[in-house]
């Protein structure tokens, strides 16, 4: 199922690079190039653009230190932040080589996205450690199957949500509850976002409690739908499901404990099981739905 649209296309993540060399997570210096208000009904939402001062190949602990160092000053009582980061020479109207999400929580996303180097000096030296990694990987790579189970106990539009695993304690699950709409003259599936968030693993078992309250991603919606009326980014909804799918996701790039993505493999690739989901990336996934009606208009 594919996500909704966004308005950001250019800024699409395409594989990533981790790179291999240490060095201590000192922010580095850089300079703010843009900024941009993108707030809409209801949710107070900024993006920044940021050239990183530097004349050799920063590591991935520096440029996810120096972005939430970014994040920190005056700007954590946004609703949402997005930061993208260049190297010089990089084009900062084109595609970032670092794109991270922030909410009032912290670090939501971080990645880094190689083939914004192409065309630039850094490119020899960030495919060069790309191969590295994979090299690496490829070694040091030893599957350990999980096991899991998702149940959903449900009270009219309130659901407990019970995840248990065998992961290791404190890994990071995104549990979400999306519902499926398709647009007018559209065969393509889209979600609109009931429930989301990244918790931690305690004793092998997560539990939480979701209000299925379809009312906010309806509104956002509807609201961009306006916003880019006859430009073609957004469709108008023609027809909702009354399935709610609820998920629990594990992703080695979602981490914020550098030891636990380590056991999980930069791509995920130590992972094994019956519930590995693979394309780019091997992630960790269980799904269920429940018949839950609509109440967004």
């Amino acid at each position: 199922m594919r996500e909704m649209k966004a308005s950001w296309i250019a800024n699409a993540v395409l594989p990533i690079v981790l790179l291999c060399s240490e060095a201590p997570a000192e922010p580095l210096t850089y300079r703010l190039v843009d900024t941009q208000d993108i707030s809409y009904p209801g949710k107070q939402r900024r993006t920044y653009r940021i050239v990183f001062d530097v004349a050799e190949l920063p590591t991935e602990a520096q440029l996810r230190e120096t972005v939430r160092s970014f994040w920190k000053n005056d700007k954590t009582g946004f609703d949402e932040v997005t930061v993208w980061g260049y190297l010089p020479e990089m084009d900062p109207e084109n595609i970032a080589y670092v794109v991270s999400e922030f909410t009032p929580n912290g670090l939501k996303s971080f990645k880094l996205n190689n083939f914004a180097a192409y065309g630039t000096k850094w490119w020899q030296e960030v495919t060069a450690a790309e191969a590295r990694a994979n090299e690496k990987d490829s070694l040091d790579s030893e599957k350990i199957d999980y096991g899991g189970s998702l149940k959903l106990t449900q009270d009219d539009r309130t659901v407990a949500l019970l995840f248990m695993s065998d992961l290791p304690e404190s890994t990071l699950v995104l549990i979400s509850a999306d519902r499926t709409f398709w647009e007018r003259g559209n065969d393509e599936a889209y979600s609109g976002e009931i429930y989301k968030e990244d918790l931690p693993l305690v004793d092998g078992e997560i539990k939480v409690e979701i209000n299925v309250d379809d009312r906010s991603w309806y509104k956002k919606r509807k609201a961009q739908e306006e916003q880019f009326k006859g430009l073609g980014v957004f469709g108008e909804i023609g027809r909702i499901s009354d399935l709610v799918t609820f998920s629990a996701m594990v992703s080695p790039r979602r981490q914020e404990d550098d030891s636990i993505a380590a056991v999980f493999g930069r791509n995920g690739e130590k992972m094994g099981g019956e519930h590995i989901r693979t394309s780019s990336i091997s992630v960790f996934e269980l799904e269920k739905t429940l018949k839950i009606p609509f109440n967004g208009r």
